[in-house]
């Protein structure tokens, strides 16, 4: 089978959308399936034996690292010559609507995938008056797609509501064997100098909709060591706001699989999640979770129906109390 994939965001940017498409493509690396990427901005043009071709775009105000794909002819001129038997549209929004009519043209199917709540997003930048055009946006673009993905029951709800039905669930797995209870390494928390205090982890896009400040109420509590993980736009404001707190940065792999079986709770902020892999990641590290400042229904339905490690909890004192006692004792 011949796969097109068009996606709004690719590496070097690093975010959900990158990561589910380079986990696509590391899955069709070892099949015989051909594939070709279509992304904007500068950047490797091959990932493995796939080739990736840059469009052109423009950089977002207010979000480094970011750049908006920019439909052009070249697109159509692309995928003729590829000639796809089917097309991923990775959360489309302006390349992905374009490649959709492109396909239609064509008569090439497209399978949309709903990743990414753009309206909430854009209200975290005081944009939230938009919330009901792109709402219409979105929602034309994922009719015209002959499937809808989605990555959890509230996100597929979302899309019921504005009228969208071709949808099905699209779930997430984790790698078990990367992200595992063994991982846990004494050295890297002795660096951290914990001295009895329990780790509290997040791992992430440092950016204004993914609301990190939040944690600043835990950065001066004697109790607690606060390690921040990740990069983007707000991790200077962000250090200067947690002198207090450990930022590594961003990780990958092993270091990022020590990192989270490290942790002793691990919690996320973000307010307009379609879904959080970083929470299934630390599920399989054996770290226990906390949602006291997660405000998304989608999460909240992902915990509901977790049994194993989920700490479901109104906030996350209880667990620093309950893990400083344990360690008193």
């Amino acid at each position: 089978m011949r796969i097109g994939i068009v996606t709004e965001s690719f590496l070097p940017s690093v975010n959900g959308v990158t990561n589910s498409v380079v986990r696509l493509l590391e899955h069709l690396e070892h099949t015989d399936h051909d594939a070709i990427v279509v992304a904007p901005g500068e950047g490797p043009g091959n990932f493995g034996r796939f080739p990736v071709i840059r469009a052109r775009s423009i950089s977002v105000p207010r979000y480094r690292n970011f750049e908006l794909g920019i439909p052009s002819p070249r697109l159509r001129e692309t995928l003729e010559a590829f000639r796809p038997d089917v097309v991923h549209l990775a959360a489309p929004f302006g390349l992905g609507a374009f490649a959709g009519r492109i396909c239609r043209q064509m008569g090439v199917p497209t399978v949309a995938v709903y990743q990414t709540d753009v309206p909430g997003f854009l209200a975290h930048y005081g944009l939230a008056p938009t919330g009901k055009l792109v709402w219409k946006w979105v929602g034309h673009i994922h009719k015209q797609a002959d499937l809808t993905l989605a990555p959890s029951s509230a996100a597929i709800d979302d899309l019921h509501t504005h009228g969208i039905d071709n949808v099905t669930m699209w779930r997430r797995g984790v790698d078990g064997q990367l992200f595992a209870p063994h991982k846990r390494s004494d050295a890297l928390r002795a660096r951290w100098n914990t001295d009895g205090r329990v780790v509290v982890g997040y791992v992430g896009r440092l950016a204004h909709e993914k609301r990190v400040e939040d944690l600043a109420v835990l950065a001066n509590d004697s109790r607690v060591r606060l390690v921040i993980v990740g990069d983007g736009p707000q991790r200077e404001r962000l250090a200067r706001l947690m002198p207090e707190a450990i930022f590594p940065g961003f990780l990958s792999g092993e270091q990022l699989a020590q990192h989270f079986a490290s942790f002793d709770v691990f919690v996320h902020t973000g307010v307009n999640e379609t879904f959080c892999q970083t929470l299934q990641e630390a599920l399989a590290s054996g770290v226990p979770c906390d949602v006291q400042i997660i405000h998304t229904d989608g999460l909240a339905k992902f915990f509901k129906d977790c049994s194993d490690g989920a700490v479901v909890l109104g906030s996350l004192r209880p667990i620093v109390q309950h893990q400083s006692a344990s360690r008193s004792d």
